[in-house]
Parts: structure tokens; sequence; C-alpha cells
């Protein structure tokens, strides 16, 4: 066999492993546009010009994109060690002009799910990254090119703001899915003989709590954020930091609201559990005592004595059928005027 006959075919480009799909991108304002830049190319001539505003935006980073940013960046080095680390809680840490944020995004797939989201916010540029694809950053892109108007100044903070927004707006369909979902189990509760609705409400609370621990220091980092007085926020960004504040509180509020509800409706559930177990033992108890008046004529008549009344009439047989029969409606009668059948 020849060596060209024995060499293995290389893979089809069908059949080669396709590796993750990650993406890289760039958008830069200049004189009152936004354009797309060139985010595989160097980025220290456009951090020069501060007149510009920068957002480089990486989608499931590498360590080529890690070595990207420590090129181009002169960062702290802790600031490097925590963007490197991923499922951190939100916070927020300041080195001189320059802030790291971790911030979470929230989306329903029939559960709760958070996605993380790094950021890096400098005085002319805002670094994002993520694991996931999350449509608020396109979102966030589409009300920046809105407030081109505000973005006069170059105030990095009206980009970060932009993004901040559409994130906690991401937190509203969030929230109304998790009431409905106790609505239905709460309707449920009243239209079913048997209830089996306390693991979908604890799975309910469960989310509820998750974005509770989300959305809470969520609401620190912006906090900190209006207290902070970084370098290339503006003096318009404290108005859209409090606004923005304003709606994290609102939706903790509504949190709390559905957790109360959701601890409600369990307790109903299991009110109406133990209702319906008192309900069976009741009838339970009626049959028993219906069965047990029968038995007892039929227990009496079964004892081996010669002098039972009727005994060794014709008549006998039928009268005490007919006795049981007396015994067994009056009581069934009773126990429905009682309404335990």
């Amino acid at each position: 066999m020849s060596r060209r006959a024995g060499a293995r075919a290389p893979l089809a480009p069908e059949a080669a492993a396709t590796p993750p799909a990650r993406a890289r991108r760039l958008f830069v304002y200049q004189d009152g546009e936004i354009q797309p830049g060139e985010a595989n190319g160097p980025l220290a001539p456009l951090l020069a010009e501060r007149a510009q505003l920068i957002w480089l935006d990486i989608l499931r980073p590498h360590e080529e994109d890690y070595q990207l940013l420590q090129q181009e960046f002169a960062w702290h080095p802790l600031l490097f060690a925590d963007l490197r680390r991923p499922t951190q809680r939100p916070k927020l840490r300041v080195f001189g002009a320059v802030a790291l944020i971790a911030f979470g995004a929230a989306k329903n797939t029939g559960r709760v799910r958070v996605q993380e989201l790094r950021l890096v916010v400098g005085p002319n540029y805002l670094v994002t990254i993520h694991e996931e694809e999350l449509p608020e950053i396109d979102e966030a892109l589409r009300r920046w090119r809105q407030n081109e108007a505000m973005v006069g100044t170059s105030s990095s903070g009206v980009i970060l703001s932009s993004l901040l927004e559409s994130i906690v707006d991401g937190y509203l369909p969030v929230l109304d899915s998790l009431a409905h979902r106790i609505e239905r189990v709460e309707d449920r509760v009243f239209h079913a003989r048997q209830v089996h609705d306390l693991h979908d409400l604890l799975a309910v609370r469960k989310d509820i709590l998750r974005l509770r621990r989300t959305i809470g220091p969520c609401r620190d980092v912006v906090l900190q954020l209006f207290r902070h007085d970084l370098t290339g926020f503006g003096p318009e960004t404290p108005l859209f930091l409090q606004d923005l504040y304003d709606h994290l509180q609102r939706a903790l509020d509504t949190l709390d609201a559905l957790h109360d509800l959701a601890i409600s409706v369990a307790e109903l559930a299991l009110t109406v559990i133990s209702n319906n177990l008192n309900t069976v033992m009741k009838r339970m108890t009626a049959y028993a005592t219906i069965l047990m008046s029968v038995t007892l004529l039929t227990g009496i008549y079964g004892m081996n004595f010669e002098l039972i009344p009727l005994q060794h009439e014709p008549y006998g047989f039928p009268l005490a059928l007919a006795a049981m029969g007396l015994i067994a409606a009056v009581l069934g009668w009773l126990f429905r005027r009682f309404d335990w059948l």
C-alpha cells in the first residue's frame, strides 16, 4: 500500500468541530456619530483622543481577549484578576479613574436565570464582557444612539447608564412571569380536588429569592456609583443613576410583595389540603359507623344461643335484613344532614 493511499483524509469543513461562537465588537462615538470600529486593531490611538467615546463588547472571552486588554489598557492588576473571575456577585470596585462593575441580567426560560455582565468604565471608554448573548447590549446601543445629543459631552457615564437601564428594564418581564405563575397556582388551588402545586410554589419562591439576591446588590452598586465622582461622568450621569436606583427599588418592592403572595398561596394550599383530608376522614367515619351498626345485628344473630327473638320464625330473616337497611338509611340521612357525606 502506498503512502498516499494510507494517509488519512482531512476532515470536511462540515465535519470539523466548530468552536462556540464568540464575538468582539467595537463602537466609536466621534463628531456626533456612533460608528462601528475595528475590534481587532489597536485601541491606543482611539483612547488617546479624549473627544472620542469607545465601547468594546466581548462575548465569551478567550485568553487572547484578555491579552488584548492588558496590552491596550493600563489597569490595576487586581482589576484584571477580578475581570477574569466569573460568577461574581454584583459589586463595584474603583481603581482611581477606572471602575469595575459586576452586574446581573435576568432571563426567563420557564425558570429565572441570572446572567453575569462584567463592565470596566473609564474616562472615555466602556468595556463589557459576558459569557452569553444579552439582548440588553443591543438595546443599550439603540438607546445610546437616541441619546447622542447628551453624549456630546464625551461622558462614558451616559453609555453606562443606558446599558444598566436596559438591564433593569429586562427585570420587568421576569417579574410579570413570576406573578402569572403564582396566579395560575392560586387558581388551581380552588378548582382541583387534589392540590399538587406546592412544588410549583417552591420553585417560584426559589426564583424570587434568586432574583432578589441579584437585584439587591445591583441596587447597592448603583448607589455607590451615584456617590462616587468618577472621572468621565458628566453632570447628567447622576440624574440617570438616581432614576435607575428608583427602578431597582421598585423592583425589590415588587419582589417582596410576590414573595409574601407566594407564601400566602402556599399556606392557602396547605389549608385546602387539610380541609380535604378532614372531609375524607369525616366521610370514612360516617361509612364506618353505618357498617358498624349493621354488623351489630349480624353479630347478635350469629351467636350460638337458642333463645334469640325471631330466630325460628319464618319472617325472622327478612325482618332482620329490613332492620339493618332501616338503621343504615337513618344513619345515612343523619350524616347527610350534618354534611358528613
